[in-house]
């Protein structure tokens, strides 16, 4: 998903990158309708009536890694993408003939391959003409899970042999007329001019350029290494691997000479059965249209685990008036700048969430931000509310994320068993829910708590749920608070105590004070608001 575009004025050359998470630069191909070669090696070769772009570089041992892990997660290998004899030898395997990708069904699922010696970058060996033809539906059809079976090619068409392009194809293998013409074309218009060499010249490549095959396949650079490119911008046409090209006849593809020193021309073809696997041969990519560079928001809560936009960050059981806080971490999978990165809330509890860090305004591509969301629930019960995350991402502002908290509350009685809320959230491990109404569990507890010394009798009180709310009179306009007080010898039955004027008085801190007087049974005051 990392895009590079840049024009090289002296060649009119565009570098660009699928937008995805396997990343292949193109250069771009034009100057359409251009004449075939007329003379000398490849003759007849080159004519391309139309725009295409091509890899700047082979499809590597890493992109093939991506490709087989999200394609066979759980490593069956049922499509034969994975080529046990050509690619593994045993973990001590030192030869340098492509054994690279290594698979290990008790890792975990989409891990089962991995890279043996780390050689990631280097040009992908050992795949035949039906590995790279699913390879390019899978780009076609966006990587991740994308089918191999259909888009560039139908494979199903094909048992074995040519392969021809399904219309609207997105990516291909390039045919031999756009391997020709990207390796050797002058790039100087719609011309017949062709160089001798895949470097830009008629003068064989010195010794001061690339040998990236040193004559026996040990490749000693990835594909990222310095050396000229074709006049468009096209590295190791010749050196590294040979290349799997379309072919119109039976069994078989057309290789250039790509294979062996890079100061070879192309002056010969190979013709290989479509199911041959070799240390020689691997493949680059063709694309029909110039992939658009844009932004690509990824959240994710917590770091490392991705949300997809409209997904609900859960704080789970909280107490009221506490606060509590959420990691987020904000990362750019695209190839342009994120940009206008901005937080709002809304929902019935947006007012309760805060960020307290403030992520960036803008994130290159491949760069990540984070914040801490904040939430201190102001009132009990099952609390919403949603994280808008506003960018340039064109598919997804706002980015929404739903939050979602059950809250304790320090006084209510939501489910109105007798007992408040925070109380039954603190004796969870005996069985009580403070969002299910338990009421024989809570006086059974009333009852015998104090007998088993679980509570002291000044506070048991405390656990009993009542209303606070004070309405205002109608008639008066003023707010009227009555206390209602009752007495009760063992919590089962109360009664109610009179109280006289004498007994209420207000202190020098303006509370008002009742001296209460109970029977000599008298154990638990009970005080209900009306």
């Amino acid at each position: 998903m990392k895009s590079n575009l840049f024009v090289q004025v002296a060649t009119s050359l565009a570098m660009l990158s699928i937008c995805e998470a396997v990343n292949i630069e193109l250069a771009t191909i034009g100057n359409d309708g251009n004449p075939a070669r007329g003379s000398g090696f490849g003759a007849g070769q080159g004519r391309v009536d139309y725009q295409y772009h091509i890899g700047k570089y082979e499809v590597t041992f890493n992109q093939y890694l991506e490709f087989l892990n999200s394609v066979d997660p759980t490593g069956d290998n049922t499509l034969g993408l994975w080529h046990v004899n050509n690619w593994h030898r045993g973990q001590n395997d030192t030869s340098d003939f492509g054994y690279e990708i290594a698979r290990d069904l008790t890792r975990p699922e989409g891990q089962k391959y991995y890279l043996h010696r780390g050689r990631g970058d280097r040009a992908l060996k050992n795949v035949d003409l039906h590995d790279a033809a699913r390879f390019v539906n899978w780009l076609h059809n966006g990587q991740g899970n994308g089918d191999t079976e259909t888009g560039a090619y139908t494979m199903a068409n094909f048992p074995q042999g040519p392969l021809s392009r399904n219309p609207g194809w997105k990516y291909a293998i390039p045919t031999v007329n756009e391997w020709f013409k990207a390796a050797y074309h002058r790039n100087d218009g719609v011309t017949g001019n062709y160089y001798d060499y895949a470097t830009a010249s008629n003068e064989a490549p010195n010794g001061t350029t690339i040998n990236a095959d040193n004559g026996n396949h040990n490749f000693v650079g990835n594909v990222e290494v310095d050396g000229a490119g074709s006049a468009y911008g096209a590295f190791h046409m010749a050196g590294n691997v040979r290349e799997w090209a379309e072919n119109s006849t039976a069994r078989g593809a057309v290789y250039y000479f790509s294979g062996g020193p890079i100061d070879g021309r192309a002056d010969r073809s190979y013709n290989y059965n479509w199911n041959s696997e070799s240390y020689e041969i691997g493949f680059r990519v063709v694309a029909s249209v110039v992939p658009v560079p844009t932004p690509d928001i990824t959240v994710e809560q917590p770091t490392g685990t991705a949300l997809v936009d409209g997904a609900t960050a859960d704080f789970g059981e909280v107490v009221q008036n506490t606060p509590y806080t959420l990691a987020f971490m904000i990362r750019n999978d695209g190839d342009a700048d994120l940009t206008g990165l901005s937080a709002t809330f809304s929902g019935p509890a947006a007012s309760e969430y805060t960020l307290s860090s403030i992520p960036a305004e803008s994130l290159a591509p491949g760069t990540s931000t984070s914040f801490i969301l904040t939430y201190t629930p102001a009132q009990g019960g099952i609390r919403e509310a949603s994280l808008q995350l506003a960018s340039n991402d064109p598919n997804e502002s706002p980015f929404t994320v739903g939050l979602r908290a059950a809250v304790v509350s320090l006084n209510d009685d939501i489910d109105g068993d007798g007992m408040n809320d925070h109380a039954e959230f603190l004796l969870s491990d005996l069985g009580f829910d403070w969002q299910l109404a338990q009421p024989q569990l809570v006086e059974t507890y009333y009852q015998h708590a104090p007998k088993a010394g679980l509570i002291a009798e000044s506070q048991i009180e405390l656990l009993r749920a009542g209303s606070f709310a004070i309405r205002r009179e109608p008639t008066t306009g003023k707010f009227i608070l009555k206390l209602d007080w009752k007495h009760s010898a063992d919590l089962q039955n109360f009664s109610d105590l009179p109280v006289s004027a004498e007994q209420i008085s207000l202190n020098a801190e303006g509370d008002l004070e009742l001296k209460l007087e109970g029977s000599n049974r008298t154990r638990f005051f009970l005080v209900e608001i009306r």
